[in-house]
């Protein structure tokens, strides 16, 4: 049986207000650019479109219509092969900094909180055996030595052709129980290995998902609902459940239900549209099972 990180509110869960990812649904792009060589680059992100659009060649570049998950737009990357150089270049996008003469990312934006996972959703169409990327690092400055330490790091890595969007989680491996002081997010198309010319990969709703300071986790099992996504209900296997409680991705108590045994259906159309956790039990009972839905509308 797998097993699912579950968060119980047991106190006051947040103390403040979690961070997130600036422009997640990458709705706010920027013109860039003079007459001959203009372009559009996402808020708040980085690109290399500044360095290849004089070439005629825009690996990053907005998504729109069916191609956007929610909202208006999304973000699309795509490989693209420089010929002036002889060189595959990799759609790039990052919460950072890039040193075009390096070839190095650094930096990133600021944050105090230690996230459980980056989430968000993804269609992939990639060439060859070609690999996509997400990264997430946390660091911290040492004062003392003088040097940025890594906190911890969330990865997921695309490898399939994925027609339709889908759900992504790049959990953190912290090495450090210290609080991350900066964070870099880095999107790619293409690994640096094997990148091959026209693989491209959308990126739409991404989000820190947190384990808030305050509450209590625990391990539980885990509990298939279907359909998920789901719009109006969901169907659940433990007819034996008699309580139902959704938390969002925050860790806060959004809706509680209470349910008859042998009930194995529950409406979820007031919810907003969101990814949240179900736990299932039994009252007077240790008997507890989890499930990660996604309501959309």
């Amino acid at each position: 049986m797998k097993k699912l990180l579950t968060i119980i509110v047991i106190a006051a869960a947040i103390n403040g207000q979690a961070q997130d990812i600036p422009n997640p649904g990458f709705e706010v792009w920027n013109e860039e650019g003079g007459p001959f060589s203009g372009y559009l680059d996402p808020a708040d992100w980085t690109t290399l479109n500044g360095q290849t659009a004089i070439l005629g060649i825009t690996p990053v570049t907005r998504a729109s219509g069916d191609d956007a998950y929610a909202g208006d737009y999304a973000l699309r990357l795509e490989t693209n092969f420089i010929g002036i150089v002889s060189q595959m270049a990799p759609g790039l996008c990052i919460l950072g900094n890039i040193d075009t003469e390096s070839q190095t990312i650094y930096g990133g934006i600021p944050i105090n909180d230690r996230p459980n996972a980056l989430t968000g959703w993804f269609k992939y169409a990639p060439n060859g055996v070609d690999t996509g990327e997400v990264r997430m690092t946390l660091t911290r400055w040492d004062d003392l030595a003088q040097t940025r330490d890594t906190i911890g790091v969330g990865t997921y890595y695309p490898t399939e052709t994925t027609e339709n969007y889908t759900f992504f989680s790049a959990p953190v491996v912290y090495e450090s129980e210290l609080i991350p002081d900066t964070m870099q997010v880095v999107l790619v198309s293409g690994s640096q290995f094997v990148a091959e010319e026209g693989s491209a990969i959308y990126f739409d709703e991404l989000m820190l998902e947190y384990i808030p300071t305050g509450v209590e986790s625990q391990i539980t099992e885990e509990l298939t609902v279907f359909p998920n996504p789901a719009s109006q209900s969901i169907r659940f296997d433990m007819s034996e459940a008699e309580q139902v409680i959704a938390y969002n991705l925050y860790g806060r108590l959004v809706k509680q239900w209470t349910t008859n045994p042998g009930q194995e259906q529950l409406s979820v159309a007031d919810l907003p549209a969101g990814q949240y956790i179900l736990q299932f039990s039994k009252a007077n009972s240790s008997v507890r099972r989890s499930a990660r839905v996604v309501v959309i509308h």
